[in-house]
């Protein structure tokens, strides 16, 4: 026997002529306004052939004054991490990106993803709370979107979760699914009666900052209004 239940849906966007067409109006002119009176930001995407490691230990100082940091939810945080990220970096260099959008000479936000093939999945980000009225995270997301244009990547992927602000980008995403197997129905239906159970409670209290617990139950999966 076997079941299948949904771990996340994924927002990705096809990058196209212009990767900022889902924007609404009123954000394309924010951020774009933004750019225009502060000059001195500018984005840079870091590829294998940079000294990734110096930029990871960039990225570990911008989160430990970032919003996740007074949110609780900093990733690097904790030693093993970190050191699972650089090793990632170290060996896996080829695969790796690092986005870094600064202030003058200051590191403001973050962008850590992959790139393989046609495809950069972004994985990590966060920014100085000290510059938030600057819409770093937003202004650093379209100007790697703009950097990626006329590049070999074709699909951006937003990675797992959705939330209100991926949505502001586009309307696309895939979902991801676990699978559950047992010869003993027993054991699969126990199985069947947890999963159902922690859907239930995400529902009843969903997680801030995003939107899974509303696909939880479908059978169907449409496209989320973005209006």
């Amino acid at each position: 026997e076997i079941f299948f239940s949904l771990l996340s849906a994924n927002p990705y966007l096809e990058i196209g002529d212009d990767p900022l067409r889902y924007m609404s109006k009123s954000n394309t002119k924010n951020i774009k306004k933004i750019l225009r009176k502060n000059e001195q930001l500018h984005f840079e995407l870091y590829d294998g052939k940079s000294d990734l490691e110096k930029y990871l230990q960039t990225l570990f100082a911008v989160e430990e004054q970032s919003t996740k940091q007074l949110r609780s939810m900093a990733i690097f945080a904790e030693k093993e991490k970190r050191d699972f990220f650089t090793n990632m970096v170290r060996h896996c260099k080829k695969y790796v990106r690092i986005g870094i959008l600064y202030y003058q000479e200051t590191p403001i936000a973050y962008q850590f993803g992959f790139y393989y093939r046609d495809i950069f999945l972004a994985h990590q980000t966060a920014y100085l709370y000290e510059y938030r009225k600057l819409d770093p995270g937003k202004t650093m997301l379209v100007s790697l979107l703009l950097t990626l244009k006329g590049s070999s990547v074709r699909f951006f992927d937003f990675g797992g979760g959705m939330s209100l602000y991926k949505r502001e980008f586009t309307p696309q995403y895939h979902c991801l699914y676990n699978v559950y197997f047992s010869e003993n129905i027993f054991v699969l239906s126990w199985l069947r009666l947890i999963n159902n159970l922690r859907r239930y409670n995400q529902q009843l209290f969903p997680k801030k900052f995003t939107k899974d617990h509303e696909f939880l139950f479908r059978t169907t999966f449409e496209p989320p209004n973005t209006n």
